[in-house]
């Protein structure tokens, strides 16, 4: 405790000047020692208090510290001997005394602990926004792989579908697939297989709604990190810092004069400053994590595994490629098969071959239509 040690140094030089008594010469020491302990446990409670994760009291803490301190100095300057005397300054401490005062008072303004708490803020902000970013992510991803398995499924199902009508059409004759039309058979085969194309393509559809719901939190978290970069970037952290660093910094100048240098103040201000810049760098890692790791990962979430149906879409390219090229065979088989129809004499039985070939034509070219359409259906709902 400098300051205290030099007010004792006056204090025992102007007792020989005054013509003070042993008696209370020693008595004024002891009052000033016992200030100083007490200003010393209040700079701990300070420097605690900055420490502190639970900030919701800084403030109010820290000023009633600071009345707590004023108030010691005022029962200092009532005490100090000689009874009937003029306080501290009547023993020449009135620069001690007066640069006590002013600096309790500016302390009391709480800059260093505003600081400090706002710094705090930012860091538990950025603490519950990392929380909430890694769950949604871990929810997104995790329902994006089974989504992602329920479009596979359903691309290659419609797929197989396809591949197996057009065997099952190169598989048979022209004698073969006439009695297959003209039966009824074939027409109830195309229905059921039209039918199952339509239910591959309703899931899909189903797929691609649950996708934009991921794709929406994606962009929610995205929206809102966004929105927090001024309150939680690093930039205002370090202002924060700056602001408590400079009140810190100014609090001996505010009162020392002549013999009183404050240079306790001193020592508590780079302590306090010590604390914030803990507090600073904490707050900052956590910000480079929010804006430098998670914003980057939404982002690339967003265009490569939410840009198209299938988070690969040169997936769902080489799928279209090849129900378009498997349904145009199709469409050729059929187109000969009408060329040796027509061949057929007139009467009944090319009659009942022609109307089915006709009703299996409608439903196949149905079912190719539905299918790009549905798949690009999906595609916008991902997109929009």
């Amino acid at each position: 405790m400098e300051d205290i040690e030099k007010a004792c140094q006056v204090l025992n030089t102007t007792a020989g000047e005054i013509g003070m008594t042993e008696e209370d010469r020693g008595r004024a020491n002891e009052l000033l020692k016992a200030y100083g302990e007490k200003r010393e446990g209040l700079f701990k409670k300070m420097l605690w208090l900055l420490e502190e994760e639970d900030v919701s009291s800084l403030d109010s803490e820290w000023k009633d510290c600071c009345s707590n301190g004023k108030e010691a100095l005022s029962n200092l300057n009532d005490a100090v001997p000689p009874t009937d005397g003029e306080g501290l300054t009547g023993i020449g401490l009135d620069s001690f005394y007066r640069g006590e005062l002013k600096i309790w008072d500016e302390n009391a303004k709480a800059g260093i602990a505003s600081a400090a708490g706002i710094i705090s803020k930012i860091y538990s902000a950025d603490i519950a926004l990392i929380a909430k970013c890694d769950e949604d992510l871990k929810t997104v991803r995790d329902g994006d792989k089974v989504v992602e398995a329920l479009v596979e499924q359903n691309i290659g199902g419609f797929s197989s579908s396809v591949k197996d009508f057009l065997t099952l059409l190169l598989a048979k004759t022209p004698q073969v697939l006439n009695p297959w039309l003209k039966d009824g058979t074939a027409k109830t085969y195309v229905r059921e297989w039209a039918q199952l194309i339509r239910t591959y393509l309703e899931e899909n559809l189903k797929a691609a709604k649950q996708k934009r719901v991921f794709k929406e939190t994606i962009n929610d978290n995205i929206e809102l990190i966004s929105k927090t970069k001024e309150q939680l970037s690093e930039e205002w952290i370090d202002a924060m810092y700056s602001k408590g660093l400079e009140f810190a910094k100014s609090l001996p100048g505010i009162g020392s004069s002549n013999d009183y240098g404050a240079a306790d103040w001193a020592e508590f201000g780079e302590s306090c400053t010590k604390t914030l810049a803990d507090r600073r760098d904490r707050a900052k890692e956590q910000s480079k994590k929010i804006f430098d790791e998670l914003l980057p990962t939404f982002l690339e979430e967003n265009n490569r595994a939410f840009a198209a149906l299938t988070d690969d879409p040169s997936v769902l390219d080489a799928w279209k490629k090849d129900m378009k090229d498997d349904f145009t065979s199709i469409d050729e088989v059929l187109a000969k098969q009408n060329g040796i129809i027509s061949a057929l004499a007139e009467g009944p039985y090319k009659q009942a071959v022609a109307e089915t070939l006709r009703d299996i034509k409608s439903l196949i070219t149905s079912a190719s239509e539905a299918s790009f359409s549905s798949t690009e259906d999906a595609q916008n709902i991902i997109e929009k």
